[in-house]
C-alpha cells in the first residue's frame, strides 16, 4: 500500500494557510473545516511548515491570551518532513513516529498534492488487514482438506 491508495480514497484537497495568518484565524480555519492540521505556504506558495491544534494549544499555554495574535510561523512546525504518493504506508508509519508527527504534506516534486494524517495511515492498514483475514478466511476451508463441492453448488 501507498500513499497514492489513501489520497484516492480521501481526495486531494488540501487546507492551507499564509506565513501571516493568525494563530487566531488558525484556530477558526481549523474548526470551520473540521480538520486537525493546515499546511503553511510562504508568498511562493511553496510548504513553510503545518500547524496543528496541538500547537495552538502550546501556544496558548506559553503565551496566554495573547498567542491569538502570534503570526502562524510562531507557532508551526517549520520544514515538515513530507511524503511522496509512491511512498509506502510502512515507510511513512515509521517517519510519522520518528518524528512525533501526525500530519505529512504529500510533495510530487515542488507541487503540494495532499496530506495524510496518522488517522488515514492506520485506516487504511486496518482495512487491509480486514482483507487479508477474508481471504485467508475463504481459503482455510480448502486447505483443512474439507470438500469444496457444497461451496460452488
Amino acid at each position: 500500500m501507498t500513499v497514492s491508495s489513501i489520497l484516492r480514497r480521501k481526495g486531494t484537497h488540501v487546507e492551507t494557510v499564509h506565513a501571516k495568518t493568525s494563530a487566531a484565524e488558525v484556530a477558526e480555519r481549523l474548526t470551520k473545516q473540521g480538520v486537525g492540521s493546515l499546511v503553511v505556504l510562504d508568498a511562493a506558495q511553496r510548504v513553510i511548515g503545518v500547524v496543528a491544534e496541538r500547537d495552538l494549544v502550546r501556544a496558548l499555554a506559553e503565551h496566554g491570551a495573547a498567542a491569538e495574535y502570534l503570526f502562524v510561523t510562531a507557532i508551526m512546525v517549520a520544514h515538515p518532513i513530507t511524503c511522496a504518493p509512491g511512498d509506502s504506508l510502512e515507510h511513512v508509519m515509521s517517519a510519522m513516529t520518528r518524528r512525533k508527527a501526525r500530519h505529512l504534506p504529500v510533495m510530487a516534486g515542488e507541487a503540494l498534492v495532499g496530506v495524510v494524517s496518522i488517522g488515514d495511515v492506520v485506516k487504511s492498514q486496518l482495512d487491509n488487514l480486514r482483507l487479508e483475514v477474508g481471504v485467508l478466511s475463504d481459503f482455510a476451508p480448502m486447505r483443512s482438506g474439507g470438500s469444496t463441492s457444497a461451496r460452488f453448488a
